[in-house]
């Protein structure tokens, strides 16, 4: 919740921009460049534009880590990315043209093929900003030691679509699934939205289903994560079943909200307005992390919602 000071991580504090995109490894071998996803699958073809700038400006023997991002205009738009991942070579080109992706470098696993991965994050930096010409659409992500001109990122580029921030130990060492010596810091905005369905009973909920109104129709936008005793007894005081009109199913599918099964959940009647936390990373008009629940706003009906997008 809070920003790590400048001695808050093991050898001193790095802050670097947090982009909304996907996560990519560019491998740059003796056959040639490879881009991956986290989760192994192979995105080559996806962004080929980032593999051809790759192909001339990443030396022999390179592993660099990042996040691909596409601009929509006014934001980096995460939707952008998706569409890539079913297009067929005719609708690839088209948003390759249209909505052109870019790569962030934020780490260096390889160089000249020497593993770095045992080097501390101040030797990877280093050689990470000598290694190639970083120009679009590759660059380097931003990064600084002053937690004043971090906080100040914080400040005023969420609504371009930066999460927030990763702060790493300048001693840290690249670790796989590691997470002991860097954290996340997201950014988090307080928005009101429809109590549209809960998580267990009516009398007793444990988590938010959360809505908002887009063309007269009540769409999910999020999910609380779990609620306190308290604060599940005191939105029970104001719930009440909903009628047979309600436009939701009783199950949230699978991966909605981050969960590997459907979800049963209860509907309300749609006229509770709840203030939560929220962060920036948005998929089609909703919101892909929790949300946190802060309180009831019984000052509020679901016309001062503001509507979905």
């Amino acid at each position: 919740d809070s920003l790590p000071g400048p001695a808050g991580m093991p050898g001193g504090s790095s802050y670097l921009l947090k982009f909304d995109g996907f996560r990519l490894v560019i491998t740059r071998g003796a056959a040639g460049v490879r881009l991956w996803s986290r989760r192994g699958a192979e995105l080559t073809r996806t962004f080929p534009e980032v593999a051809s700038a790759a192909r001339h400006q990443i030396p022999l023997g390179s592993v660099v880590d990042g996040e691909v991002c596409c601009w929509n205009g006014s934001r980096l738009d995460f939707d952008l990315l998706t569409q890539r991942l079913s297009a067929g070579r005719v609708r690839l080109a088209q948003l390759r043209e249209e909505r052109p992706a870019s790569f962030v470098a934020f780490d260096l696993l390889a160089a000249g093929g020497v593993d770095l991965r045992r080097r501390p994050w101040r030797t990877r930096q280093k050689v990470l900003n000598e290694l190639a010409p970083w120009q679009p659409p590759l660059q380097l992500c931003p990064s600084t030691t002053d937690p004043g001109e971090a906080q100040t990122w914080m400040d005023r580029y969420a609504a371009a679509g930066i999460e927030g921030l990763v702060v790493k130990g300048l001693d840290s060492l690249y670790r796989g699934g590691i997470r002991d010596d860097w954290t996340k810091i997201r950014f988090r905005d307080t928005q009101d939205v429809i109590v549209g369905a809960v998580v267990g009973p009516v009398h007793q909920p444990t988590a938010v289903i959360a809505g908002r109104d887009r063309d007269r129709r009540l769409v999910m936008v999020g999910r609380t994560g779990m609620l306190t005793a308290t604060q599940g007894r005191s939105l029970a005081e104001d719930l009440q079943d909903a009628d047979t009109t309600h436009p939701w199913p009783h199950h949230v599918p699978a991966n909605r909200f981050g969960s590997s099964s459907r979800v049963a959940i209860t509907l309300v009647d749609p006229t509770v307005v709840v203030e939560v936390d929220a962060d920036v990373a948005l998929h089609a008009g909703a919101w892909r992390h929790s949300l946190r629940y802060r309180r009831r706003r019984p000052d509020l009906t679901p016309s001062d919602v503001p509507p979905a997008p």
